[in-house]
């Protein structure tokens, strides 16, 4: 296979999906992970070690390569103060987000070609209070460490994580029309779509030269840090 492949966690949601449509554009393959059963290239739950590894079996043999990988799946906004939630609403949190993407670059270690990108899809609730949302911002935390980790042991990666700020639908869906009409009026500095996240990602996996290995993109000013 000649076309470079993309491995996309939650590549049927609605970041995922704009990730998937933009670099299919691109002449991308890319290859969809997701428990979505009406969509997924791939079924697998990513929490899970042994569903993670038959997934990234299933794409070798059928690709035989793999070129970059994102890891969009996200778990669920429980809109209560931290110490509401259960101990397991806590835990399938952080598993989604960072068991999630442990387990993922476990799996492509030995297939994700010398300069791949493996990026992370974190959260500028990471960096600044969101209001109740206290496990995904503890959750979006833990995979910048985790892919600052991966910067520096995986020499042969192009590690990044990217920071949207906040996205009208998906996980804010169910937010009353008048928050995020207000949002993108009143602080639009602070609001980003789907597509410009796509858009990133995929200079991201074409222009590494431009964005050192270790490197967090928070948007949609698209300010450059290290992790």
């Amino acid at each position: 296979m000649s076309e470079p492949v993309l491995i996309v966690t939650g590549g049927s949601g609605y970041l995922g999906n704009a990730i998937s449509t933009l670099f299919k554009a691109r002449a991308w393959h890319v290859v969809s992970l997701s428990l979505n059963a009406q969509d997924p290239s791939v079924h697998c739950d990513v929490t899970n070690e042994q569903s993670v590894q038959d997934a990234i079996a299933e794409i070798i043999a059928r690709y035989g390569r793999v070129d970059a990988c994102v890891h969009a799946a996200s778990p669920k906004l429980n809109r209560v103060p931290l110490l509401s939630l259960s101990a397991e609403q806590f835990d399938s949190t952080m598993a989604t987000a960072t068991r999630g993407a442990y387990l993922l670059a476990k799996a492509i270690r030995p297939h994700l070609r010398k300069s791949g990108a493996f990026i992370g899809i974190t959260s500028e609730a990471a960096h600044q209070y969101a209001g109740p949302v206290g496990a995904y911002a503890a959750a979006k935390s833990g995979l910048e460490g985790l892919l600052k980790t991966l910067s520096h042991e995986e020499k042969d990666w192009n590690v990044y994580a990217v920071a949207p700020g906040f996205m009208s639908g998906g996980l804010n869906r169910d937010l009353p029309e008048k928050v995020t009409t207000f949002l993108q009026s009143k602080m639009p500095d602070q609001v980003t779509t789907p597509e410009e996240v796509a858009a990133i990602i995929l200079r991201l996996c074409n222009d590494s030269t431009s964005y050192p290995s270790g490197s967090l993109i928070r948007l949609p000013q698209e300010t450059i840090v290290s992790l």
